[in-house]
């Protein structure tokens, strides 16, 4: 016997959990999130969890659904799951695809990239897809889609029976898309009385559905959790071959004509980018590093210089994008102007380069990368460093940095804690860049140190791909923070991170005009943060596309010529 008595609610409903137990339902599925603002404050965003505990003490099934609108998939993910985190196993977790208060919705692309998102970030894990209107209107656009074939089908139809739902009921318009079976079926809005749905006041507000087996069955299969190998969409991208130093060809002189920083030619890999693993980040790095000596045979001419810093100098998913050029440096060497040693470390933090804060197992401590970046500059008789510092400082460990220097919408206060953040970057960033620039100037006295202070990022919480093993996000390092405090305008959220970023250039500029050979390369501006243009220049939150690295490349480029009066 089909087991009718599955409600779906959402925070505002005024549900009496009690009665609807005693009154046999036994399975609850509520709204935690809508689009990238609602719940729009802390009352209404408390009634989520205290529902979800008052139902499971019950004993009651529960599950959590989002409502999509027309914002980015992959914020919207990132703002529900700082309601619903899906730790718990036994929480149904559905994406509801309709057109939301707002007006606006995803289309069928939206749809996809959000499942995409979501079975990355929950290792192989579908979402339940929740829709009506939208399912038939693409239907014959979802037949035989591979992806969203995957996610259990909660399908809207309301009966048009009157009385009780009759056991042999089925929803019209069905089988539908790549659906042969609806999971679950929404039969019935709150007005019970008129589609055959039970009608009481205690659950006024409630909407109903149909599980096809009986009460046992539908505990067995809760909360309908497939798993299985990732379509072709969500596929890892076959292994490149690189080059071997020895087999490098020599580059051409003219490098540096007009088209040496063009864009790639290959469909960058978007949403699936892929980040490497530790050993195969490495080999990346140590590849570089082992080419440094042919590509000064390759190029005798090229300026020698050394990089410390982080990702944006150490950012194997680059390659994968454009085996060619690759990254920053990789677009720089490309030029054969250049010949940069690297000791920069994705994850690194100014604190760890210039006085060491990493530690061995045992809790001993390491020492500071600025030693090797100083070996490197006498081995190499660098005739340039440059520096890539204070980002994960500001953003690291999942946006627990950036929640330092963001105040809690309900203060009232504005976003950004300005003195903290302005003591951070004058007083802390510039002593520990002072005493870098310190130490390398005492190693080689002529060298010239370029800084920059990265571009205008889009908190939007798209991270990075991790393959293999499984699937999980690497970030995103921003969103998570404005989350947590309940920072919702996307226009407020920009406006925190612009702030940072110019405190941030500002430090950098006064340390270049206080001390000689100094130089600071500003980025601002290079790279988009339109909201309808930013994603062809920025791959996640904090990392440029490869054809965004080629934008930063020509302002380095532009920067270390001029600086040796060479032509740019």
């Amino acid at each position: 016997m089909p087991y009718d008595r599955i409600i779906d609610i959402y925070w505002d409903n005024d549900i009496d959990l009690d009665f609807a137990n005693a009154n046999g339902v036994q399975a609850v599925i509520c709204k935690a999130t809508e689009g990238v603002s609602l719940p729009a404050n802390a009352t209404d965003a408390s009634k989520y969890p205290a529902r979800k505990t008052k139902a499971q003490r019950l004993g009651m099934l529960w599950g959590a659904y989002h409502l999509t609108n027309g914002s980015t998939p992959g914020e919207q993910l990132a703002h529900f799951l700082t309601v619903e985190d899906g730790s718990d196993p036994s929480v149904l977790l559905a994406i509801d695809w309709e057109t939301a208060k707002d007006g606006t919705s995803l289309d069928l692309a939206g749809i996809r990239e959000f499942v995409r998102l979501f079975v990355n970030r929950f290792n192989g894990r579908f979402p339940m897809l929740y829709g009506g209107s939208k399912i038939r209107d693409n239907a014959e656009a979802l037949a035989g889609d591979d992806l969203l074939g995957r996610c259990p089908l909660w399908y809207q139809q309301y009966s048009k029976h009157p009385g009780p739902l009759p056991a042999s009921a089925a929803p019209l318009h069905f089988p539908i898309g790549p659906w042969t079976r609806y999971t679950l079926w929404q039969y019935s809005d709150e007005h019970g009385a008129i589609y055959g749905a039970p009608s009481f006041q205690q659950l006024d507000g409630a909407d109903w559905n149909r599980f096809s087996g009986d009460l046992a069955a539908l505990r067995t299969a809760w909360p309908f959790a497939v798993t299985s190998p990732a379509p072709t969409a969500l596929a890892a991208p076959a292994a490149r071959t690189l080059p071997r130093p020895a087999t490098m060809a020599p580059l051409p002189a003219n490098v540096m004509a007009p088209g040496a920083f063009a864009t790639p030619a290959a469909e960058p890999i978007g949403a699936t980018l892929v980040e490497l693993s530790e050993p195969a980040k490495q080999s990346f790095h140590e590849l570089s590093n082992l080419s440094f000596a042919a590509r000064a045979a390759a190029a005798p001419r090229a300026l020698v210089g050394v990089s410390e810093g982080d990702s944006w100098f150490d950012y194997p998913p680059a390659f994968l994008q454009d085996p060619f050029h690759g990254d920053l440096l990789g677009h720089l060497h490309r030029t054969g102007s250049f010949n940069i040693y690297n000791v920069a470390k994705a994850g690194d933090t100014l604190e760890n380069m210039v006085y060491g804060t990493d530690v061995a197992p045992d809790e001993q401590p390491k020492p500071a990368e600025l030693l090797a970046t100083l070996d490197a500059v006498k081995k190499h008789q660098a005739d340039f460093l440059l520096l890539s510092a204070g980002g994960n400082d500001m953003a690291g460990q999942g946006g627990v940095c950036l929640e330092t220097y963001l105040n809690h919408a309900t203060t009232g206060l504005e976003p950004l804690r300005r003195n903290r953040a302005a003591e951070t970057f004058s007083d802390f960033n510039k002593s520990a860049m002072q005493y870098f620039i310190d130490q390398v100037k005492a190693a080689k006295p002529d060298i010239h140190i370029f800084i920059h202070g990265y571009d205008y990022a889009v908190p939007d919480g798209r991270g990075v791909i991790q393959t293999p093993p499984g699937f999980s996000f690497i970030g995103p390092w921003l969103l998570p923070a404005f989350a947590r405090k309940r920072v919702w305008p996307v226009t407020k959220r920009q406006q925190v991170i612009i702030d940072l970023i110019d405190m941030l250039n500002t430090t950098i500029a006064k340390l270049a005009a206080a001390n000689s050979n100094v130089h600071h390369i500003d980025c601002r501006g290079t790279l988009s943060h339109d909201l309808t243009t930013y994603r062809q220049d920025w791959a996640n939150e904090l990392h440029p596309t490869a054809s965004g690295f080629a934008k930063i490349a020509q302002r380095f480029s532009t920067s270390i010529l001029g600086a040796f009066n060479r032509p740019v």
